[in-house]
């Protein structure tokens, strides 16, 4: 999704079209066009994991003859994950996992961790002290932390063995399903194990719970001060308005414009909306249970829109 766009100077047209169609090879596309003469145009774009490709930006100069200029981005099923040097304290923390064994080289299985995730050498790292798995000597390791949700996760690997651990079961879920499918398109034979903790969901919901809270009370804040400022600018006074709602609308302006940008905190906050629906959905089928009931999701969204961590608790817990 398109979190803002930013011009040195002059306005910018932008046009978004959604959805496939037989002329169009690319399920999201955005037309930008400026009304008058500009150097520099910023666009910045939020990605969903689990959900990868590439995004493909054309430049095209307003000159005679057309000449454009074409760059590709390629978007990682884990895309916001950022690489991390050395370990990092896990004490208390819940990992569920997902192994993956069969006769793959080093540089296979490195090639399928590449694929998955941004920022890992093109070549496996040097070898680190090794560990036992499975009886198995495993000498690779990398660490990740998700930069939106906080989450870790852990990859170990040799040949013949990778071992994926994180907090998050949206991880777990991601790295199986990507893996499977390169294993299977280069016909690889491989093994499938996973072990679920049943305490890492509750315990990656009270990570999430402050920024939701927070983003969720300054969404709720913003709504306010617009309608207030809407009623007041129609009206064209405010001493008719609540002590409480005066202060609210004579917040700093600093903070008001960090909250208030629809395409900003509002944003993150669709984000981390989103990240507890999946949280849901791969929950549930790792339980072996579907996870496709329209009135279940309504239920989880009406939660979610009136957030109390209590009452996602208790569904998280009754859905087990």
């Amino acid at each position: 999704s398109l979190v803002d766009s930013e011009r040195t100077d002059h306005s910018l047209v932008v046009s978004q079209i959604a959805g496939h169609s037989e002329d169009r090879a690319y399920p999201f596309e955005l037309v930008c066009r400026c009304t008058e003469p500009s150097k520099r145009v910023q666009l910045r774009l939020r990605t969903i994991e689990g959900q990868y490709g590439e995004v493909r930006c054309t430049v095209v100069a307003n000159v005679e003859p057309k000449v454009g200029q074409q760059v590709t981005l390629e978007v990682k099923p884990l895309s916001l994950h950022q690489q991390r040097a050395g370990g990092g304290d896990l004490s208390g923390a819940s990992l569920s996992s997902v192994q993956f064994s069969g006769s793959f080289s080093l540089y296979q299985v490195h090639d399928w961790i590449r694929t998955c995730l941004p920022d890992v050498p093109q070549n496996p790292t040097s070898a680190v002290d090794s560990e036992d798995v499975e009886g198995e000597k495993v000498t690779r390791q990398l660490w990740f932390e998700n930069v939106l949700t906080k989450s870790v996760l852990i990859v170990r690997y040799c040949a013949g063995l990778a071992v994926i651990e994180s907090d998050s079961v949206s991880t777990i879920a991601i790295m199986r399903e990507v893996v499977s499918a390169e294993a299977n398109r280069r016909k690889v034979a491989i093994n499938i194990k996973f072990s679920i903790d049943p305490k890492s969901t509750p315990r990656f919901l009270r990570k999430l719970d402050r920024r939701l809270h927070e983003h969720g009370a300054l969404a709720k804040q913003v709504e306010l001060v617009e309608a207030l400022r809407e009623i007041t600018n129609e009206a064209g006074d405010s001493s008719y308005l609540s002590k409480e709602h005066r202060a609210a609308m004579s917040q700093p302006a600093p903070q008001a414009e960090r909250s208030s940008s629809s395409t900003g905190r509002r944003g993150e906050l669709d984000a981390l909306f989103g990240v507890v629906r999946d949280l849901y959905v791969d929950a549930q089928k790792f339980d072996g249970r579907d996870a496709r009931n329209p009135a279940t999701h309504a239920e989880l969204t009406d939660i979610l829109h009136h957030y109390d961590f209590d009452r996602l608790s208790a569904f998280f817990t009754a859905a087990r």
